[in-house]
Order: structure tokens, then sequence, then C-alpha cells
């Protein structure tokens, strides 16, 4: 079973909150996370426990909680002076603000907290964003569909890693210059959700902690969701990543449905590092959905794999990685499509791979 955590402190009551980001708008993004039908704790401003307890008072712990409660509020004036040296050249001033970076980092603590006191006996945790349900608002996702998506996201046990929505392949070269990649902010990781086995969750927020702290100590500061991105390329062994958008943060969780350009575009990446163990998890994350995916980009994977999995550097003559192959060309000539002009013109080089692992 999966408990799941999640937080809303009304950050009216420390500082000027754009348009879109106040209380009255979070408290209608709310329901939805109170709609997950699974255990759920909730670090929540006082004030509102009353209102949220007539919408949902069962399976769910309400914790009061103020900002400055956080153990990363120390970091405010550290964060603040770091900001002035080195600031993140494309962020959203009006939205990423000091107090909002620090309760992004907060997600750290307030799972490592629920995972310590387990008040539900589980195995596998998991961060939902109180707001996600602002998702389905701005991009205009059918109501019916976002709510199957949330209930499948919270019936699935996510016992592979720790599970993060990739927007696209972080490189080990983009990361080796730490002042270069933290003066940026990058896409690569959606923040919104992250879940896993108790075990895995707790070396990734360690992980977290660390690079928070080296950051802060080069006078860099970083969103929680660049630092994600680290770990994800660094600690590849803890993660379970998965594709798309924010707006595809519950929708693609278990297999591909749309922005398949990241799909891809993440793909190729992984491809011209040489990362066989990354083509080979996006193009599993593919295969339940791939007739889903536009035609030419379909065929383009698929031959990309099929090299992939020829290359030198991939052991053919391991037997897991063997039957990996053997179930690989099954799907790959299944789902080919013989007509198609980037097939026709590469026949010849195809049929020679094929009988390569005959």
């Amino acid at each position: 079973m999966t408990t799941f955590v999640t937080c809303y402190i009304d950050l009216d009551k420390y500082e000027i909150r754009p348009p879109s980001r106040h209380k009255s708008d979070y408290l209608n993004y709310i329901k939805y996370t109170l709609s997950i039908s699974k255990p759920l704790i909730f670090f929540v401003d006082e004030d509102l426990i009353p209102s949220l307890q007539e919408i949902r008072n069962s399976d769910i712990q309400y914790i009061p909680f103020k900002l400055t409660d956080s153990p990363y509020y120390k970091y405010f004036n550290k964060l603040q002076n770091n900001r002035l040296k080195n600031p993140i050249h494309n962020d959203s001033p009006q939205k990423d603000t000091l107090n909002y970076m620090i309760l992004q980092w907060s997600k750290m603590y307030f799972l490592e907290y629920v995972m310590r006191i387990n008040p539900f006996n589980s195995e596998y945790f998991g961060w939902i964003d109180s707001g996600i349900g602002y998702l389905n608002s701005h991009y205009n996702i059918e109501e019916k569909m976002y709510k199957n998506a949330l209930i499948e996201f919270a019936d699935t046990i996510p016992d592979k890693g720790v599970k993060l929505c990739c927007m696209k392949h972080i490189t080990r070269s983009e990361i080796q210059d730490r002042h270069f990649f933290y003066s940026h902010r990058r896409g690569n990781i959606c923040g919104g959700i992250i879940t896993g086995p108790k075990s895995q969750l707790h070396s990734f927020i360690q992980y977290f902690n660390w690079e928070l702290d080296d950051t802060l100590n080069r006078e860099l500061i970083a969103m929680d969701e660049m630092i994600f991105a680290v770990i994800a390329c660094e600690h590849s062994e803890l993660t379970d990543l998965y594709y798309g958008d924010y707006s595809e943060i519950l929708i693609n969780y278990n297999s591909v449905y749309m922005s398949w350009h990241l799909v891809y575009n993440s793909y190729i990446l992984s491809m011209n590092e040489m990362n066989i163990d990354s083509c080979i998890h996006i193009m599993e994350r593919c295969m339940n959905t791939i007739d889903r995916c536009p035609v030419d980009m379909r065929q383009y994977l698929l031959l990309y794999h099929l090299n992939i999995l020829n290359h030198d550097l991939y052991d053919k003559n391991n037997i897991d990685n063997r039957n990996y192959i053997n179930n690989y060309i099954k799907f790959f000539l299944l789902h080919l499509n013989p007509d198609h002009p980037l097939i026709r013109t590469n026949l010849d080089k195809i049929n020679e791979l094929l009988k390569k692992y005959e």
C-alpha cells in the first residue's frame, strides 16, 4: 500500500504572489488531491484544516505546518545572497521566490517525516502536489480522462524505484559543470509527483540534501527539479523515469499517451551519448502504446533501437540480453511499416541486422 503526502502553505502570508497563485485558486485544485482513495498525510496551514476536513476526514492526517517550521528555512539568507551572485537566468522571479523554492525543497522533509512515523504502515510512499488539479484546468484535459488517470496513478505500486516524470533526458555532460547547469532551468524533470519504495526514497532524499548543501556552498541556487535531474543522472539505479510534459504527469504515469516528441527527444539524447540502459528503459516505456506514436517517429524509434541492440557495447552473449533481443525483434516486426520510406530505404540494412540475431 502507498501512503501519499502533500502540502499547502498559503504563501500570501509571506509575500505578494502572482495572479492565479492565490489561496482561492489552490483550494479549488486541492479537491483532486483529496479525492485519492489512498492514505494521505496533508501538511497545511492550521486555519485551513476545518474546511478541508469537511471535504475529507477518513484515511487522512492533517498536520499543522508553517513555512518557518521547515528545516530548509534556515537557508533563507544564504539563498538570498546566492541569488544575487549567481541567479537562475531564466526563472520566473514573481513565482519562483525564495519562499517558494524553500517550500519546494521541503517535499523531501515531508516525505522523510512521514516515512519515519509511517502511520499507515506502508512500504511505498508518494508525493503529489496539492495543486495537481491546476494541470487539468490549465491544459484543458478532459475531466473524465484526468480523473481516471488519477485513480490509475494512486492504484499503481511504485516498486521499481523512485518514479519521476522526465521531460528531457539528462546527459552526463550537461551536469559536469554545476555552475553552468544551475545557471538556467533545463526542463528535465517535473517535480509534482515523486513515488517509490521507502528504502530508495530514503537514499534519494539523502542525495538531494547532499547536492543542495554542495550547491549552496558553491554560492549557487537550484530549484528542486534541477536537483532531481542531477540525482536521476548520477544515481540512475535509484530511479524509474517515465516521460512526458507537466500536462502528462498523471496521464503518462504508466504508459506513454501524449507528448511523444519529448519521448523521442529523450531517446535521441540517450542514443547520442550511448546510454544503452536509458534507451532500453525509454523503449520499454513506449511498447504498450507504441501505436499511438506518430507514424514517422515510430519507425525511427523502432529502427534506432534495433541498431542500439546491435552495438558492441551491448553484451549479446548475456542470456537476459539475448532474450530481450529476441522479444524486441518480435515487437519490431509486428510494428514495422514495410511501406514507410525510412524502412524501404533501409531494408537491406534491416535484414542484415536481423540475420545477426538468428
